[in-house]
């Protein structure tokens, strides 16, 4: 979730109002739902640690 950007989003009445928040309404928090548009490319971790067992 993401704080600092709601606390922010309540000094912009003008946004509020085209996100259809009502003015008696604070935003808190912002919690992103759905899926990614495009699928990343999957990285190759297998060397990006090193163990050691001793």
């Amino acid at each position: 979730y993401i704080m600092g950007g709601a606390a922010k989003l309540n000094n912009h009445a003008d946004v509020l109002k085209e996100l259809g928040i009502d003015s008696d309404f604070e935003v808190t928090v912002i919690v992103p739902v759905g899926k990614i548009a495009e699928e990343s490319e999957k990285e190759d971790r297998s060397q990006h640690y090193q163990v050691t067992i001793y």
